[in-house]
């Protein structure tokens, strides 16, 4: 859902899902516009053979999301462009991938994997020129 934001408008967004048993997978997708946008996502996995995954898509600046998982065959897709914007993923259980995609300056990424089968791919693209301000942090265990 594209949300047209006034300058300085803040737009928040939470999901929270749990799969339980009989329920196949978790899916979640977010998408926001603007500047100071905060995404949270939450997925926790209690039926076997379910998979959790979300995507978020941010645009502007000072946009930040926190995504926690867990369970067995994770999924975390984030994209932001603009700048001083910043993802944290947590993943718990087995088969995750993380992938942080970010186009702008001042970005910051920061992944923590715990379990069998993790892969990670950051990409962070500073459009402005600037060959400096990006941070990243993977951490797997």
């Amino acid at each position: 859902m594209w949300v047209p934001l006034a300058l300085g408008a803040v737009l928040a967004a939470l999901v929270v899902s749990t799969c339980s048993a009989g329920d196949i997978d978790n899916l979640s997708a977010i998408e926001q516009i603007g500047i100071d946008n905060r995404a949270q996502a939450i997925q926790k996995y209690v039926a076997s053979g379910s998979m959790n995954a979300v995507t978020i898509s941010q645009s502007g600046a000072g946009n930040q999301v926190v995504t926690t998982q867990d369970g067995n065959g994770l999924s975390a897709q984030v994209e932001q462009n603009g700048s001083d914007n910043r993802a944290d993923i947590e993943q718990n259980g087995a088969g995750h991938t993380a992938d942080i995609k970010q186009y702008g300056s001042s970005q910051t990424a920061d992944v923590v994997q715990h379990g069998l089968g993790k892969a990670t791919s950051i990409t962070q693209d500073n459009i402005y020129g600037a060959t400096t301000g990006q941070t990243v942090t993977v951490r797997q265990y």
